[in-house]
């Protein structure tokens, strides 16, 4: 996609006298838009690039972009509100939200981000804006006072809104991004319905306003980082909440997020019954999960958004990116940026990055940042528990007028009529389905902990076959990868030469492994490869503990592995091209003395989409 260049002066400063400045005449109204397919269309069915920026810190405030950080600083907006109203009042503590908002967002801005070559603002709210916890199921007096000023500002810049709650009633995970961190509760019942009401609430004031493109559900529901939601009970959710949105609004578009394993667990569409409903993630590869290099962002690419890609293009379902941001310099900074727009772009997906603004004691643009402006000079930014109101007050009013610094590399960056050179590494993709060999006699073939993708095999001799896997690991007590084996006794010797995994992701795994069950919490013991050729030992003494590992051989020189039982003693070895032991390591179970199970050949993609494989020769099981 083409972005012709903007007419604004690179020093970097955007000036405070364009604070109250107006569009020229009130543009047109934006068309309405919906889902076709993988696109998303406008009221004449064609395609819609919907590329924009996050409004972050707006209607729900995330302090770190304030710059607070420290110990004395309040964690999420709920402590913040009541610090202020411990302070000054709950009359007062109104009063200066309330400033704060006038001031964060104004017309100017908008009018900055269309300067980007941008038509659309994802706007992230608290659900606190329309309904008071000491009320629940009523709305405010001013409920929509925030919501409304936000949609005419977009109106009058001829900008798309997609109205984002980050923060549903009762917490959707335990982040501070939901305004009340450390919660979680949004899965009961009650919560629940008070979201539904909410969505219900706003669907039928906004059902006939066309510059709302589509509304996001819940942002992140991820739970506890360990123990989200199940599958069942998101898919459930989301459900109450479209059906709320349908009783008065038909024609909206609706984004439904999946969990922290991604949209795979929500299934198509169709096969609930939704209409007009696409589906949403946020992508921060480098900065949650792996390193920030440019590789990482390759890797990505390359594999994550290929597959997913595919999968969508399978569900005829459009997509939203809805956050995203390479952050670092040394990971590809504005220019790695552009290419994941352009990405985007080329697949009819609507993005939006994070963010659009943040402020910080140090003026200027600084590298390494998660915005496309800050302040130009040094801000002096309030303890709000120890500072008097009147500097809170100053603070929040320098917001709106204060100068911007905006960072011009990435605005050149995304607005360049050719997008800036960048030469990615791409990675091998293991295409699927995974093929579904006859095994051997005695042997069978198990998707342990059903991930998205089966898994399979490809027999090659007796002794020799190619090993497919996805799933997500072994390591944290709820397996999923592929396993093939055989019914192991108390004592037994597993043998197999071992290429490392397709490097789906750097913590794929192949190798052998015995475990008591077929259940993804048995207690099991292996000896793996990753793909850069590392060899770890490791066990699960108890059903669902977390695994202990050791490092067994350094990256590269294993090629093949042995696995020994020998009563409640396992021992594993890694043994070089020559066959002669690398390293060995052992370890008594006595959990597991009495235990029969399965010893056999696994392999794992470590991300949800994707297949990894290996291959195992001179396979020898005694």
């Amino acid at each position: 996609m083409i972005i012709a260049a903007v007419a604004l002066s690179l020093t970097g400063s955007l000036p405070a006298r364009s604070a109250n400045a107006e569009t020229s005449p009130r543009p047109t109204a934006l068309a309405p838009l919906h889902a076709s397919g993988v696109a998303i269309v406008d009221d004449h069915g064609q395609p819609v690039i919907l590329r924009g920026c996050n409004f972050g810190n707006w209607l729900l405030n995330e302090l770190w972009m304030m710059d607070m950080k420290g110990p004395d600083d309040p964690k999420d907006q709920w402590q913040m509100e009541e610090l202020l109203q411990q302070r000054f009042g709950a009359e007062e503590k109104e009063r200066l939200l309330s400033l704060y908002r006038e001031n964060w967002i104004k017309l100017r801005d908008f009018d900055i981000i269309k300067s980007w070559g941008f038509n659309v603002v994802r706007l992230p709210f608290y659900y606190d804006l329309l309904e008071d916890d000491a009320a629940p199921g009523r709305l405010r007096p001013d409920a929509f006072k925030w919501l409304d000023r936000a949609v005419d500002m977009a109106t009058q810049a001829g900008v798309y809104v997609i109205l984002d709650m980050h923060g549903a009633p009762g917490g959707q995970s335990t982040d501070q991004c939901t305004g009340h961190g450390s919660q979680n509760k949004l899965w009961l019942p009650e919560n629940r319905k008070r979201t539904a009401f909410l969505w219900k609430t706003i669907a039928g004031r906004y059902r006939a306003n066309t510059t709302v493109a589509a509304y996001d559900l819940l942002n992140e529901p991820y739970g506890n980082h360990g123990n989200e939601p199940s599958d069942s009970m998101l898919v459930t959710t989301m459900d109450e909440l479209i059906h709320a949105i349908r009783e008065v609004d038909q024609g909206h578009l609706i984004l439904c997020a999946g969990s922290i394993r991604g949209i795979s667990v929500l299934g198509t569409p169709a096969s609930h019954e939704w209409k007009n409903v696409g589906y949403t993630e946020h992508f921060y590869p480098g900065l949650f999960g792996g390193v920030p290099a440019v590789e990482t962002h390759a890797r990505f690419i390359s594999l994550d958004l290929r597959a997913k890609i595919a999968l969508l293009q399978q569900w005829k379902t459009p997509f939203l990116a809805g956050e995203f941001n390479v952050v670092f310099d040394k990971a590809g900074g504005a220019v790695m940026m552009r290419r994941y727009y352009d990405i985007f772009a080329s697949h009819g997906w609507a993005a939006t990055m994070w963010t659009y603004k943040m402020v910080k004691h140090q003026g200027g643009r600084q590298p390494n940042n998660w915005y496309m402006l800050t302040n130009l000079d040094d801000l002096k930014i309030p303890q709000f528990r120890t500072d008097p109101k009147e500097g809170i007050e100053s603070f929040f009013r320098t917001l709106g007028t204060m100068e911007y610094a905006q960072d011009d590399e990435l605005r050149m960056a995304l607005t360049s009529s050719q997008p800036p050179t960048l030469t990615l590494h791409e990675y091998p993709f293991v295409s699927g389905p995974a093929p579904q060999d006859r095994l051997p006699v005695n042997w069978e073939s198990d998707d342990l902990g059903g991930p998205f993708i089966k898994g399979g095999q490809r027999v090659l001799a007796k002794d020799q076959m190619e090993v497919f896997g996805a799933g997500r690991d072994v390591f944290e007590g709820n397996d999923e990868c592929h396993f093939v084996s055989q019914k192991a006794a108390d004592h037994f010797e597993l043998s197999a030469g071992l290429t490392p995994p397709v490097d789906s992701h750097t913590y794929a795994k192949a190798g052998l492994m015995y475990r008591t069950g077929l259940g993804a919490d048995a207690p099991i013991v292996i000896v793996c490869l990753n793909p850069d050729g590392t060899c770890t030992f490791a066990y699960r003494r108890t059903a669902g503990a977390r695994i202990t590992e050791n490092p067994m051989a350094p990256a590269g020189r294993t090629r093949a592995v042995r696995l020994i039982r020998n009563g409640a003693r396992f021992e594993a070895t890694a043994l070089g091209g020559d066959g002669k032991p690398l390293a060995t390591q052992s370890a008594d179970l006595p959990n597991l003395a009495a235990a029969k199970g399965n010893v056999g050949l696994f392999v794992l993609s470590h991300e949800a989409m994707l297949l990894s494989k290996a291959s195992f020769t001179d396979i020898q099981f005694h």
